[in-house]
């Protein structure tokens, strides 16, 4: 007779015959053995058996990882993707806002940003002290000063990347 609790098996152990055989006659169950997978084998490749026990969100995590690798590769080499178009489109907003501040092309979504710019550097201008208005005008100044000898090669002051000087 058992009068005190007694561990006959500890998980990972080797089950020997013997304890088997105990556990059978005590009707001990689920009693179940088999092997337990250290790595698995893949086509010539080796991995750790924890690959199999990857969750959602790390399958999401890698999936994520490998649509920006992807849009990453086209956008450098300029081949539109669905991964890569809001990038692409997102450049050409950025080209197009270049273009239309140096020249006096405009469209209305750049007109609507310039409005709402201005009326954030409007509120956040507001508490500046005087002497900041004396450093922002300076700058202006020389603005003028070189579009003025833009204008001055035809307003495409070094736009192939050569020099002003007449060759």
């Amino acid at each position: 007779e058992i009068v005190a609790r007694v561990h006959i098996i500890e998980e990972g152990e080797k089950v020997s015959a013997s304890s088997a055989a105990l556990c059978e006659k005590l009707n001990i169950r689920p009693f179940s053995y088999g092997l337990g997978m250290t790595t698995v084998y893949d086509n010539g490749n080796m991995y750790d058996a924890r690959v199999l026990d990857l969750s959602e969100a790390d399958k999401l995590a890698m999936f994520a990882r490998g649509v920006r690798t992807v849009a990453a590769v086209c956008l450098e080499l300029g081949y539109p993707t669905l991964a890569s178009l809001p990038h692409s489109l997102t450049n050409a907003f950025k080209v197009l806002f270049s273009v239309a501040s140096e020249t006096d092309y405009t469209f209305a979504f750049y007109e609507s940003y310039l409005a709402n710019a201005a009326a954030g550097a409007s509120a956040a201008g507001s508490g500046a002290a005087a002497g900041g208005d004396a450093a922002a005008a300076a700058p202006a100044d020389e603005d003028e000063s070189s579009s003025d000898a833009g204008d001055a090669a035809g307003g495409a002051a070094d736009l192939f990347g050569g020099s002003d000087s007449d060759d």
